[in-house]
């Protein structure tokens, strides 16, 4: 669309977007979105590694490109899914105690747990970052929301400094005077490894 200025591209945008707002979403079950589905748009739930689980940089990379297509086709459901994802994520996909977001994930938390179940490791895989700063820089980008800013320099910072020092995760606490606090511990070697195939 960007290159060539042709409308039939923003038509085909806008129709994954409507596609996406009106099957993903799932928020009477799960925080997170229905990824996987049959030809019926029914939910399949046994699909290989997938299961009933959540990737989490996807419910982040749905936020930011809904605001980029509503920058082209705007429409008040983009904006209200966006923004339900931005809220609903930091609670349930990130690490509270040392920053990141983390792989794949249950979407329900089982009966007698408090947590969303982590599948295969804690690890956070570069892309995953990538997604959560796109998202939050978009959102803040077209809203100036403090919160949105306040989880872009979070990450940049985390992200930056594991990258630096070679650490796997950066705890960091941010104060309302912008001064931050940060903490690194040394890399484990055996824990180099990111998302298990197939899960971005």
């Amino acid at each position: 669309m960007l290159a060539t200025g042709e409308d039939r591209y923003a038509a085909m945008l806008e129709d994954q977007a409507d596609t996406i707002t009106a099957h993903f979403p799932d928020y009477d079950n799960s925080p997170f979105v229905q990824e996987k589905f049959f030809g019926d748009w029914s939910k399949d739930q046994h699909y290989g590694q997938q299961q009933n689980r959540a990737i989490v940089g996807h419910n982040l990379k749905i936020a930011w490109n809904l605001m980029r297509i509503n920058s082209l086709r705007p429409k008040a459901e983009y904006v209200a899914f966006a923004e339900k994802i931005a809220a609903a994520m930091p609670s349930v996909g990130a690490d509270p105690q040392r920053g990141g977001w983390y792989d794949m994930v249950e979407r329900v938390v089982a009966p007698g747990e408090r947590f969303h179940r982590l599948v295969w490791h804690d690890r956070k895989a570069w892309w995953q970052q990538e997604q959560g700063i796109l998202a939050y820089l978009l959102l803040h980008g077209v809203f100036g929301r403090p919160e949105y800013a306040r989880m872009v320099s979070m990450r940049i910072i985390q992200a930056s400094l594991a990258l630096a020092c070679r650490v796997t995760t950066i705890p960091i606490t941010y104060s309302p005077d912008r001064s931050v606090t940060l903490t690194a511990a040394p890399l484990n070697p055996r824990s180099t490894r990111g998302s298990e195939p197939g899960s971005g």
